[in-house]
């Protein structure tokens, strides 16, 4: 695994020996290469993350990339190592079936990112302790809605995490890219072959 900021490319090692001013909304790209991996100290990185949020409300990090390029992953490893972190999914985001015609031009159509906003980013630029509704992706409708206690770190993960909107919300950022032929791969692992 290789991180690198959007303005230049850095190890992991480097990033975590950068002082906060050096990583100050700067958006980290995740590298997952076969034969290019770097360990990432998820520790030391969460420090980093910590540092980077001091002065905030809370730690809001958001994580983005496109389909099976190890989002998820990268966001639980990041959450064990930020204490009592709480994952947001953007998948719990999906639009249910009638809406979608009303927003069929916007970035991001198929996911109600109004929604994430209001429910999620908005109240987590504060310490208090917020709810937001997930989707059911069988019922194709709004179902139970989730908790999330005050203080605790956020961590919002999925495709269009980091839209134009929402980017300056957060206190870190992480962009996950892999090779097509992995993320395929990882796709097919997770959801099973198509017949």
């Amino acid at each position: 695994m290789h991180l690198s900021t959007v303005d230049g490319s850095m190890s992991a090692s480097e990033i975590l020996r950068s002082s906060r001013s050096q990583l100050t909304r700067r958006a980290f790209i995740v590298y997952l290469c076969p034969g290019k991996s770097e360990i990432v100290d998820f520790r030391a990185l969460a420090q980093r993350v910590k540092q980077v949020a001091e002065g905030y409300p809370r730690i809001l990090v958001g994580i983005d990339g496109p389909g099976a390029s190890g989002k998820s992953t990268f966001a639980k490893q990041l959450a064990i190592s930020l204490d009592g972190a709480h994952i947001v999914h953007v998948d719990d985001f999906f639009l249910p079936k009638a809406l979608r015609s009303d927003r069929a031009a916007d970035v991001g159509s198929l996911f109600d990112l109004p929604r994430l906003a209001s429910q999620v980013i908005m109240p987590a630029r504060g310490v208090e302790a917020f709810s937001y509704q997930r989707y059911d992706w069988i019922q194709d409708k709004l179902a139970d809605w989730i908790g999330v206690p005050d203080d605790a770190p956020i961590i919002v993960e999925g495709v269009f995490t980091l839209v134009k909107e929402l980017r300056s919300a957060y206190t870190y950022k992480v962009w996950c890219r892999a090779d097509p032929d992995q993320r395929l791969a990882s796709g097919l692992a997770r959801s099973g072959t198509f017949s």
